[in-house]
């Protein structure tokens, strides 16, 4: 299953074609920059999912937004 880009990786990607002849610090940063947006809108899809779908059965829905994340945006499947 391929995995979808979130609005930040795409960003990152057009960002990365457009200035193809960073330095490298330059790049170090954006790459810091990059993990942190990757991390903060990572938890935002989790928050959306987990948040809209409230049951009655609070641990069962906690993971359903990390579970939708990993489906989504990543390989990784949760058992």
């Amino acid at each position: 299953m391929n995995k979808e880009l979130t609005s930040v990786e795409w960003l990152w990607e057009q960002i990365d074609n457009t200035l193809p002849y960073q330095n490298i610090k330059t790049s170090e940063v954006f790459n810091g920059l990059l993990e942190q947006a990757k991390e903060l809108h990572r938890q935002q899809i989790i928050d959306a999912v987990t948040h809209g779908n409230r049951q009655e059965v609070y641990d069962a829905t906690e993971t359903i937004g990390q579970n939708y994340y990993n489906e989504t945006y990543t390989n990784v499947q949760q058992p």
